[in-house]
């Protein structure tokens, strides 16, 4: 015995599952949302996480102000410099190395 999708059906024609790739009458099938024709069975919804709208965050703080810049002060006094073989010259302090240069530390 033939399939019935074989004969002629007045009302409706053949088309291919694209998800099966059998053939079934356009009755029996839909076209989904991603365009695919595919049978009842097989048939899926869209998501409806898909649809889902994101609110706008808004991430700045209420009060903020600028970065302050980094201040160190050392308060080492002379002596303790000396013992470590540094010398002070105004604000800038310089550390004795062996061959008699000097590092700005």
């Amino acid at each position: 015995m033939r399939d019935k999708r074989e004969f002629l059906d007045p009302e409706s024609w053949n088309v291919i599952d694209q998800r099966s790739g059998f053939k079934k009458k356009a009755s029996e099938v839909a076209r989904q949302w991603d365009g695919l024709i595919v049978s009842g069975k097989e048939f899926e919804t869209r998501h409806p996480q898909d649809f889902v709208k994101a609110k706008i965050d808004k991430q700045s703080p209420d009060i903020s102000r600028p970065e302050s810049v980094d201040c160190f002060h050392s308060f080492v006094d002379q002596d303790t410099l000396e013992s470590y073989g540094a010398i002070m010259v105004e604000e800038d302090v310089f550390l004795a190395t062996e061959d008699g240069d000097f590092i700005r530390i």
